[in-house]
């Protein structure tokens, strides 16, 4: 029976409000919230499947509010809505008869928690997400199945992963003491509801119908809302676009552990020691509650991690952090019947127990992301960049699209640009309303004749891209952040001068701390790898190493970062050697080698070089490196061969000849060298 006349609740909401404003992000951060935020400003569609419901309740409450930018007020949102799943959750524990330390423990534990306090300070759907998965544990707790059913149809709108939560509300609903009492009609009721609820996806329709600026998948017929409410662009049961690990039993385990490692971290391996024991105790004081929170447990967790089956990188593990949300609620409710099991042994060691998530709070650093300007400001850089009128294609990369999105579609600024986008998915397409329905190959043709011929008309024309190749027979000269296309562009070097560079200056400094966060991990580099570029273009080498060591340190693990830093190495090594600058070159292969040293590639062209400066003994080694690790190269034996051959090694020559004709019979020299080589050592004698 929840306690009357009480205002814990909303001292809890209060307490839970303050810590998350002390925390919210100034504006759009990195990630998806520069979509969101522009989609709730605008009410336009973000990527499947359409978060109707966030949509709509952004954009509501950040009308109502008088202050700050657009993004900081659909933060506040976020905010609001963290601090409103704590005291939705105290409710609910009170409401199945908790005693007051279990419910403040709970709501504390999770006020507390990493990923609540991140998700609820900047702009994500997973703040309400949480909220609408509380409020379902609460109305089914109580039988209210009806409302119950409506808000898991609104809260499916808002991410489709709640729909996990049906079998536990079935679960609840078998064992709850009004179980009698059901039947076809209020079954069929409930699906109603449910169904009313989910009906917010018609906002789509209704949205997309009248074009705005974000309209990902033109959802304007019922086919097409079909298509997003299933997310086929992403083949629906996984979480993103790529490549995924086979699904075997090896991959199953994997990704349990991951899981439980990913909770570990959220509530310590202790925290899941004591939800698990909690269990025996939770099924004898209410069985209909605990069978609920376990069930949605294992499927908004381990099986939605298993479902989702994403690769083992540290993407795929940024990603899913913020999926830890839903089971660690349920988790936190299973500890507050551990602490009730304490509170009838001691109520004073209860009491007690409630001081470790306050003195947790207490200890950790305050702050959050209040000092979050990187997307910002990687947005406002890249629009200082465009001199006055210009066009700029956006070649890749989700913080550009919504920044940028953000900036001039929230903040209306830089009404003269003209951007495009070159998927034709974020920004108003230039190549022809066909143009996502052709081919790969075809789509290439469309973009080199449409933006071709627009560098010709002279109108300032950029690039957001990584590939200053990407107008065919020609390469673009760098200016700051961007490559310019514009015949005559006249390169500004002061550019640099002029971005706003909080969190990533000084460069050498900021490459000594590691960034948790793997998403502003994966933003921060590109300034240090950019300016790398730019030195490496003006032959200043000393620096150009310096900027492309301190991207690396700042992202060691990300996954746009390490090939370009890889190819880079592999360019300017190759063209050191060509210029006749061995030791150059020596140093830089080195170095690549350090950074990547199972590759095959790397280790042949080192010991090229190591053999032009004379250091045969030292080519061989790295020949036999290559070789070793590309064992099926062709290449990779014929020069350890050729090596050999200036040894005078007539059998091991024999040998890697020999494997390089099996490889690949047609490989130029291999059967006329080998010959030779059988000659040298007698095996082979020429008839007279």
């Amino acid at each position: 029976m929840v306690m009357k006349n009480w205002a814990g609740e909303w001292v809890l909401f209060l307490a839970a409000f303050c810590l998350y404003l002390h925390g919210a992000a100034p504006s759009v951060s990195v990630g998806d919230a520069g979509e969101f935020i522009t989609a709730a400003s605008t009410l336009g569609v973000p990527h499947p499947s359409g978060f109707p419901t966030y949509t709509v309740l952004a954009k509501s409450v950040s009308f109502l509010l008088p202050w700050g930018n657009p993004g900081y007020r659909v933060n506040c949102f976020s905010v609001f809505a963290g601090a409103l799943c704590v005291s939705v959750l105290f409710l609910f524990l009170r409401s199945i008869g908790l005693s007051l330390p279990a419910c403040l423990f709970a709501a504390l534990l999770w006020m507390g928690a990493p990923v609540q306090k991140e998700i609820a300070c900047v702009t994500e759907v997973f703040a309400l997400h949480a909220l609408f998965l509380a409020a379902l544990l609460w109305t089914a707790s109580r039988g209210q199945w009806l409302l119950a059913a409506f808000l898991l149809g609104l809260g499916v709108g808002n991410h489709q992963t709640l729909a996990l939560a049906v079998p536990a509300l079935i679960v609840c609903a078998c064992l709850h003491p009004d179980r009698a009492s059901w039947n076809w009609k209020r079954a069929i009721a409930c699906v109603g509801f449910g169904l009313l609820g989910a009906s917010v996806y018609g906002v789509i329709l209704l949205r997309a119908a009248r074009h705005p600026f974000l309209n990902v998948g033109d959802g304007e017929t019922w086919g097409r809302l079909w298509r997003i409410m299933r997310r086929a662009d992403f083949e629906s049961l996984t979480l993103a676009l790529g490549q995924t690990p086979a699904r075997n039993f090896q991959t199953f385990s994997d990704q349990l552990a991951r899981f439980f490692r990913g909770m570990a971290a959220q509530l310590s391996w202790a925290g899941l020691a004591a939800s698990a024991a909690a269990l025996r105790y939770a099924f004898r004081k209410n069985r209909a509650t605990s069978g609920m929170l376990v069930t949605a447990f294992v499927l908004l967790g381990p099986f939605f991690f298993v479902l989702g089956n994403l690769p083992f990188d540290a993407q795929s593990l940024g990603l899913l952090e913020r999926f830890y949300a839903a089971p660690l609620l349920c988790a936190c409710a299973l500890i507050a019947f551990g602490v009730e099991w304490v509170f009838e042994k001691s109520p004073a060691l209860a009491w007690i127990l409630v001081l470790l998530p306050v003195g947790a709070m207490a200890l950790e650093h305050p702050g959050g992301h209040r000092k979050d300007w990187q997307a910002y400001a990687y947005g406002r850089n890249n629009l200082r960049s465009l001199p006055p009128g210009s066009r700029l294609f956006i070649d890749g990369g989700d913080d550009t699209f919504y920044t940028l999105a953000y900036l001039t579609q929230c903040e209306n600024r830089r009404p003269d640009v003209e951007l495009h986008d070159r998927g034709a998915v974020v920004f108003s397409g230039a190549y022809g309303s066909d143009f996502r329905s052709l081919s790969r190959e075809l789509k290439e043709a469309r973009r080199q004749s449409v933006e071709g011929a627009w560098a010709r008309s002279g109108k300032p024309l950029y690039y957001s891209t990584m590939n200053p190749r990407i107008l065919e027979n020609r390469e673009l000269p760098q200016q700051g952040l961007l490559y310019a296309a514009s015949p005559g562009a006249a390169a500004n070097e002061d550019l640099w001068l002029f971005y706003d560079l909080r969190g990533v200056a000084p460069w050498m400094a900021s490459s000594r701390g590691f960034i948790r966060d793997y998403r502003r991990r994966a933003l921060i580099p590109f300034y240090a790898y950019q300016r790398a570029m730019a030195a490496g273009r003006e032959n200043q080498w000393d620096e150009a190493l310096d900027f492309l060591k301190s991207a690396r340190a700042q992202g060691p693990d990300v996954q746009w970062l390490l090939p370009n830093l890889f190819q880079t190495l592999h360019r300017w090594a190759y063209g050191f050697f060509q210029a006749g600058r061995f030791a150059s070159a020596e140093g830089l292969y080195n170095l690549l080698l350090q950074w990547n040293p199972g590759d095959a590639t790397a280790w042949m062209n080192l010991g090229a070089v190591e053999e032009r400066l004379g250091n045969l003994q030292r080519a061989l080694d790295d020949y036999r490196s290559a070789a070793q690790i590309a064992p099926d190269s062709a290449a990779a034996h014929f020069n350890l061969a050729v090596a050999l051959w200036k040894e005078e090694l007539w059998p091991q020559v024999i040998q890697e000849l020999s494997r390089v004709v099996a490889l690949d019979p047609g490989y130029p020299s291999a059967h006329a060298y080998l010959l030779q080589a059988q000659a040298r050592e007698g095996r082979f004698r020429p008839a007279q």
